[in-house]
Formats: structure tokens, C-alpha cells, sequence
């Protein structure tokens, strides 16, 4: 698991560091002189060039970070079900949303993009919490529960 997080953890840095941080970036030669002149660049003045290979360049850097966070997240999904790693036995998010308790039809939404529902048919409500922070923990060899601040205990089991 090491690993594997300080494999994610290089490829992620050196995909930010590729174009991002490259303050020499040059719009004409990433372009081409013909598709530079026929899209009219050259005729913006010098601080006007400079903002658009700014944006061209934050924007690609964005991509990249975006890409790299998507394949991390695959990676990690991938291992642990060719059971090469464990899945995290903590896991810290926020409720998207307010909670008002739960049911056997409840959905946790998660901000961390997971989805988790109680195990149980247990009806429990409470005053309403706006994104209360959870933490999901492997209580036995049985599965999860999660905590939730403000509301008790539930044992959950992840949908996705």
C-alpha cells in the first residue's frame, strides 16, 4: 500500500509540474507558426499573448491534475479488488446536505463522492445538521460504521 500511495503521489506531482509550472510555455510552439498565424494570435499585443498562454496553460495544468486525481482513484480501486491492498480502515467526509436522520431507504451522499447506506432497519431521526463531518470505520469483520457528528452511530455498508 506504501507503495502504491508514493507511486499515486509521484505521478500526480510530476504531471502537475510538467506544463504548469513551466513559465517559458510558448503558445506559438506548442501551436505551430501556421495554425499560430491563422488563428490571429499574432496580432494581439504582448500582454494579451501572455494572459492566453496563462489560461492555456492553468487550464492544462487543471486537466492534468483532474486526470491524474481520476487514474489515482482507479488504481486504488483496482488493487483493492485483485485484494493486492486493503481498503482505508478510516474514512473522514461530510453529509452532502442536511441530515435529519435515517431509514432502511436512506442514502448517505458523501463529499468525498462515496455513497453508504445503513445496514439496518432502524428508524432514527434527529434535528436537522447541515453537512455534519462523518467518520466510517471497520467495526468488525463484518463491515462499517460510520459516526456522524451530531447524530450517533449507524452500521453502513458502501454502495459505491
Amino acid at each position: 500500500m506504501k507503495k502504491l500511495s508514493l507511486a499515486v503521489l509521484f505521478a500526480i506531482g510530476m504531471a502537475q509540474f510538467a506544463i504548469a509550472e513551466d513559465p517559458a510555455f510558448d503558445l506559438e510552439k506548442a501551436m505551430g507558426p501556421e495554425t499560430y498565424e491563422r488563428a490571429g494570435i499574432s496580432k494581439l499585443t504582448s500582454d494579451e499573448r501572455a494572459a492566453l498562454s496563462e489560461f492555456v496553460r492553468n487550464y492544462v495544468a487543471g486537466k492534468q491534475k483532474d486526470a491524474a486525481a481520476v487514474a489515482a482513484a482507479e488504481a486504488v480501486d483496482r488493487a483493492v479488488k485483485e485484494k493486492k491492498v486493503q481498503p482505508p480502515q478510516v474514512i473522514e467526509s461530510n453529509i452532502v446536505g442536511t441530515f435529519k436522520g435515517y431509514g432502511p431507504r436512506t442514502f448517505f451522499h458523501l463529499a468525498n463522492g462515496e455513497v453508504w447506506k445503513p445496514t439496518n432497519d432502524y428508524i432514527e431521526t434527529y434535528s436537522p445538521i447541515e453537512s455534519p463531518k462523518v467518520i466510517i470505520y471497520r467495526s468488525d469483520l463484518f463491515g462499517y460504521k460510520m459516526f456522524i457528528q451530531g447524530g450517533g452511530t449507524v452500521r453502513v455498508k458502501r454502495v459505491n
